[in-house]
């Protein structure tokens, strides 16, 4: 995981939270904040931060929603779409493409035995982040 962070931020100069949100948005063009959110199982101000990095960076634009003035839709430029295409591997990054290939038994295989140490980091300090839980 680590070399493929490193490639990825080496050939396109961003992180695989920022690549994530741009690839979601190459996927559904006019994606609305709220929506980047609920496809990557983040929380809005998250989502909203994301396309705020990725905005700076001239690879997305945001334009008010024709049904809801208060709504913002991202959408790529050219430049988005260009760094795009220089990313190495999975778009999505290794892990969640791995976690997309187990079968049900097996996540709650995973699920199980993870909970020992969930549980532990609840202890640690709050965990709630605005992520849903794994399903």
């Amino acid at each position: 995981m680590r070399r493929q962070l490193a490639a990825l931020r080496r050939t396109t100069g961003l992180g695989s939270a920022l690549m994530w949100a741009l690839a979601e948005i190459d996927e559904q063009p006019g994606l609305r904040i709220g929506d980047l959110a609920e496809r990557m199982r983040i929380h809005a101000s998250t989502a909203s931060n994301l396309c705020t990095r990725l905005r700076h960076e001239g690879l997305v634009r945001t334009s008010p929603a024709a049904d809801d003035r208060r709504a913002l839709c991202i959408s790529m430029t050219a430049q988005g779409r260009a760094r795009l295409r220089k990313a190495p591997g999975p778009r999505r990054g290794i892990l969640n493409v791995a976690l997309s290939q187990l079968t049900a038994k097996e996540c709650r295989l995973l699920v199980d035995a993870l909970a020992p140490l969930l549980r532990e980091l609840g202890k640690v300090g709050s965990i709630d982040d605005g992520h849903r839980p794994l399903e």
